[in-house]
């Protein structure tokens, strides 16, 4: 199994030139790494091949879900198509939420509980679904393999802190995964303060700006109650949100100051959500408040 990535288009068909795939799924398509790739369009293209140089008598994996990926013509290869929305050769339903955010899925009349965070997980879990099925893997061990999946480091683990809940899911960040992070927080139940903390979104070209304004008013028409941003691009985000009417939305200059502010704020029962793109370095804010200090 391995994961291609890309910046530019053609990049993926290089690749593909030595793996010569047997298999191949697109997750998702969006505006990361657009800043190489100039437009979505750019992005789809780049992506479609994967698709494209995939063998001819290999099987494409198909995320309805997603309106990009669904637009892949049909080309005489075999196709599985998957969704929790429409139609597909691959389903699954969401049977519960807990109050982390953790989904409860039903597949094919067997329940998975998920211990990754979010709608995101439990879309990548039915694509785990769609393959495994594709290759009689039997559901018991699809289960049990789905449930026993953690996150690796900075990908939405879950730190108990002293009766706060820490979310590291400082990896990465672009717009649809910040989004995917802000309905977590949305659907979260703490008992205390939902507090999100998000550093910018890099490699966004001409968009940064929008981009960066859109997140500022999907996180004040959420349930944060804080936002705290680091970094020149998301000046934008608190900008938006507090023309929303949120008045914590606060933009720090240091990531210190930033961090201090976190620390005299927090109380138990809160929860902390920390984003931002690899550049940002922002598991440094979880350093500091699982007392690690700066190991970034």
């Amino acid at each position: 199994i391995l994961e291609i990535g890309a910046g530019h288009v053609g990049d993926i068909s290089k690749l593909c030139g030595i793996i010569r795939p047997d298999f191949a799924l697109i997750t998702s398509i969006s505006e990361a790494h657009i800043e190489g790739f100039g437009t979505l369009k750019n992005v789809q293209k780049g992506k479609f091949e994967l698709f494209d140089n995939t063998r001819e008598d290999g099987t494409l994996f198909i995320n309805l879900d997603d309106p990009l990926i669904a637009q892949y013509p049909d080309t005489g290869k075999k196709r599985i198509t998957y969704s929790m929305k429409r139609n597909a050769a691959v389903t699954l339903q969401i049977f519960d939420i807990d109050s982390l955010g953790r989904y409860i899925l039903d597949f094919q009349g067997t329940q998975i509980h998920l211990r990754s965070l979010g709608f995101g997980a439990a879309q990548n879990a039915l694509a785990a679904c769609a393959v495994a099925q594709t290759l009689n893997v039997p559901i018991a061990q699809i289960k049990w393999k789905l449930e026993e999946f953690e996150p690796p480091a900075g990908r939405g683990n879950i730190i108990n802190q002293g009766g706060i809940t820490l979310i590291d899911d400082t990896y990465n960040a672009n717009p649809l995964s910040v989004s995917l992070a802000i309905k977590t927080m949305h659907e979260m139940k703490p008992r205390g303060k939902r507090i999100f903390v998000l550093g910018d979104m890099l490699e966004m070209g001409n968009l940064s700006r929008l981009s960066h304004e859109n997140i500022g008013a999907q996180i004040a028409s959420s349930q944060i109650d804080y936002l705290f941003c680091y970094g020149p691009e998301t000046l934008q985000t608190v900008k938006t949100a507090r023309l929303m009417d949120m008045a914590n939305a606060i933009h720090f200059d240091t990531l210190e100051s930033l961090i201090i502010t976190l620390k005299t704020l927090q109380k138990e029962g809160d929860i902390i959500y920390v984003k931002g793109s690899r550049g940002m370095a922002m598991e440094r804010v979880v350093n500091h408040l699982t007392e690690q200090g700066d190991q970034s």
